[in-house]
């Protein structure tokens, strides 16, 4: 499993990367930032109102801040999470599953420090119980 160190809140964008042995589910959170889930390895449900997105390897899903969600991670799932401020890109208002660029998911791999160290906000719980704010 990825060790989580705390980054800067200050920035537009925050990265994490995970690992999980077994079936991981993180319940129902939001964040005030954005929520870019890339799939690496495995797969990845996002469980928003009225609506589940499917993530399979070399996808994303876009969850915006502040709107309620669940995610699901089949045994052995790679995923990075990338948290975006609102104002720092122009990404859709609503949930949408996104084809990631082989340069796009090498670039977001290497902002996660996808070798053991991921970077996290201090305020988010991996056990999904927190939220970025």
């Amino acid at each position: 499993m990825a060790t989580i160190r705390t980054a800067a809140m200050n920035r537009p964008s925050l990265f994490a990367f995970r690992w999980w042995e077994d079936e991981q589910f993180i319940p129902r959170h939001q964040h005030r930032k954005g929520q870019l889930i890339l799939a690496l390895h495995g797969a990845l449900t996002c469980e928003v109102e009225n609506a589940m997105w499917m993530v399979p390897p070399q996808y994303a899903v876009w969850v915006p801040g502040q709107m309620p969600h669940s995610n699901r991670a089949t045994p052995g799932a790679q995923i990075s999470f990338l948290f975006i401020e609102p104002d720092a890109a122009a990404m859709p208002a609503h949930c949408c599953t996104l084809k990631i660029s082989p340069l796009v998911r090498e670039l977001i791999l290497t902002l996660a420090g996808r070798h053991g160290e991921a970077f996290c906000p201090s305020d988010y719980s991996t056990a999904g119980t927190g939220a970025v704010r």
